[in-house]
């Protein structure tokens, strides 16, 4: 329950969880995103992040935790691509919105650029 909150509100805004679902945010906002990010890809994203710290004088090993933010943005980024584009495919599978449909996905896309922020509040990640 408590990782469900993390995905949509903070402690301070758990109230914001009443009434919601889990199970349909799941199978609505996640599992679209879910089947396109599990399909993998290059990660040069996080790579490059990575890359980018060591450059200027960081150690890029603080910042492992932060890998899946680049990527999670990217895939949001891939799935309404992919719905303006009308592409059929993405990384060797039916494109998401094939899949889910064209509103869940424009959904799920958008949702997956502002998790981003969300993860950032997560504790536990390093700097």
């Amino acid at each position: 329950a408590e990782q469900g909150r993390d995905l949509i509100a903070t402690k301070e805004t758990e109230h914001y969880m009443k009434g919601v679902p889990l199970d349909i945010i799941g199978s609505t906002l996640i599992a679209p995103v879910r089947v396109i990010s599990d399909r993998g890809g290059k990660s040069w994203r996080s790579y490059g992040a990575l890359a980018c710290v060591d450059c200027v004088g960081g150690d890029s090993r603080d910042f492992v935790d932060w890998l899946a933010m680049p990527e999670f943005l990217h895939v949001g980024s891939l799935i309404i691509d992919d719905i303006q584009d009308e592409s059929n495919t993405r990384r060797g599978g039916k494109a998401a919105h094939i899949e889910y449909g064209i509103p869940l996905c424009i959904n799920a896309g958008t949702a997956a650029y502002f998790q981003c922020e969300q993860m950032l509040r997560v504790s536990g990640l390093s700097p």
